[in-house]
């Protein structure tokens, strides 16, 4: 007697073929076939905003029925309805998918919802939805701050990646405005030959290109208040910045609350004068590596606000162009600005690497940057003594050398060579500053390098400082002997 059996389910899952041999008289064998049941059906629908900026992303819903099943629901652009693109899927989660999508061209689009079933189980059928549009605004030339902007984000956050925004006439190609408007862009490149705005320089009674508010900057992150939080934020990761126009820069963040944040982001201007970075209005900018390369002009400038630079690369071609420019449109003294700056690099061809322009306060802190073609550290237009002592240079692991105005800080084995011209200068024990010439001090701290009547840290060599009495009483009046010859007395 033989027995056995056999079972064979389709690979479709939609009927089983039983086929066994039966024991008995008969020892034939018989085919029994089941057919399993159909898959149920579903519908799928899907909603969207009717209308969008460019670069702003869109929630896209779709709701399958019946709810609680599982599965996918997958997203694409059905404009063309021969070529869907797949924008991208999400899981079904009580009956609904949500998913974000950015659309970067101006237009109608239509999108569509797909349920791809609820594999493996085969218990329900795939469906599609009905296409609905999304109108994607036209935003080539859409006020932005006080200009336009080829993309202007006005409110909302943005994203975008691996593309390209170009700007010409006086308008921006990028432009983030107001309190909790955001953009990121990854990996994008931007070009602008638009032309600055004419500033009047009443100090020396000229007029020449200078966009005090970003209005035809490259890249803006802008707010309306210098004094009230009202900007936007911008955050670029790799990608370039490019000008060629005159009087703009590369990167502006203007208004309190604006912020522009740059990593690994090549900065470069054609244009005469041009900048690659600014600030004003007290906004803030800070870049992490990248570069900037100002030819005939600046590298960076500042009208009120903070700059702050990691391991970048800054230089300045041209025979009157310093690396940074401080100036105040406003020719307030109560405008401030902050630079910072670790690691990385600044270069000039003009022999000044920061220029001081109509009554700006400044603080200027300096960490183990490398300086090349510098022989003026700062230069103050209009020079006055009370100007002077609201410029503070600070230093850390620094090596530096030439003239300067208002109050230097020497600190971490750092190292000043040249004079100060009666300004201020504080260092460290494992500071030092050496004189290239006889010299005179408003105000010297230098409680760790006086040791009795002579001072270990201060190298002379053999001329001579004379300091004011009335502003250093901790020196008492008396002379003190230099390292390396030379004298501090009292003037």
């Amino acid at each position: 007697m033989k027995t056995g059996k056999r079972f064979i389910l389709s690979s479709l899952g939609m009927a089983a073929l039983l086929s066994l041999s039966l024991t008995g008289c008969d020892s034939g064998s018989r085919s029994v076939i089941f057919d399993s049941p159909a898959p149920r059906s579903t519908t799928t629908t899907i909603s969207a905003p009717s209308s969008v900026s460019p670069a702003n992303s869109v929630r896209l819903t779709a709701t399958v029925s019946p709810s609680g099943i599982g599965g996918t629901v997958g997203f694409y652009d059905a404009t063309n309805p021969n070529k869907l693109v797949y924008l991208g899927e999400a899981s079904l989660s009580g009956g609904t998918a949500v998913f974000s999508a950015t659309f970067t061209r101006p237009g109608t689009r239509l999108v569509q919802a797909r349920y791809a079933g609820d594999d493996p189980s085969f218990a329900y059928s795939d469906s599609a939805s009905s296409s609905v549009p999304v109108s994607v605004a036209d935003t080539s030339s859409q006020a932005c701050g006080l200009g336009a902007a080829s993309l202007p984000i006005t409110s909302g956050v943005a994203a975008q990646s691996n593309q390209t925004y170009s700007a010409s006439g006086s308008q921006s190609a990028v432009c983030v405005a107001n309190t909790g408007s955001s953009l990121t862009l990854t990996n994008s490149i931007i070009t602008s030959s638009s032309e600055g705005y004419s500033y009047v320089d009443q100090s020396q009674g000229t007029v020449y290109p200078y966009d005090a508010s970003g209005i035809s900057a490259a890249a803006l992150a802008y707010g309306s208040s210098k004094t009230a939080n009202s900007g936007g934020s911008l955050t670029m990761n790799g990608g370039s910045i490019a000008t060629t126009g005159s009087g703009i820069a590369g990167v502006f963040a203007s208004g309190m609350g604006s912020s522009a944040t740059l990593t690994g982001t090549t900065i470069s201007t054609a244009g005469t004068p041009s900048y690659g970075a600014e600030v004003g209005n007290n906004g803030s900018l800070t870049m992490n590596g990248g570069s900037i390369a100002a030819t005939g002009t600046v590298a960076a400038i500042l009208d009120s606000g903070s700059l702050n630079f990691t391991n970048t690369a800054l230089s300045s071609t041209g025979s009157t162009a310093a690396t940074i420019e401080m100036i105040s449109t406003t020719n307030s003294a109560a405008s401030t600005s902050t630079f910072t700056m670790n690691g990385g690099s600044l270069s000039t061809t003009s022999g000044v690497l920061f220029y001081l322009l109509d009554g700006q306060a400044a603080t200027i802190s300096l960490t183990n940057v490398t300086l090349t073609g510098v022989n003026t550290l700062l230069q103050v237009y209009d020079y006055t003594l009370g100007l002077a002592q609201s410029i503070t240079l600070n230093v850390s692991h620094q090596i530096l050398s030439g003239g300067f105005h208002g109050s230097l800080n020497l600190q971490n084995a750092s190292v000043f060579t040249g004079i100060c011209n009666f300004n201020s200068i504080s260092l460290d024990t494992s500071s030092q500053w050496v004189l290239t010439g006889n010299d005179s001090v408003y105000r010297l701290s230098d409680a760790a390098g006086i040791q009795g009547t002579s001072i270990t840290n201060i190298v002379g060599n053999g001329h001579t400082i004379s300091y004011s009495s009335a502003a250093n009483p901790s020196l008492g009046g008396q002379t003190y002997a230099l390292s390396g010859g030379g004298l501090l007395k009292p003037q």
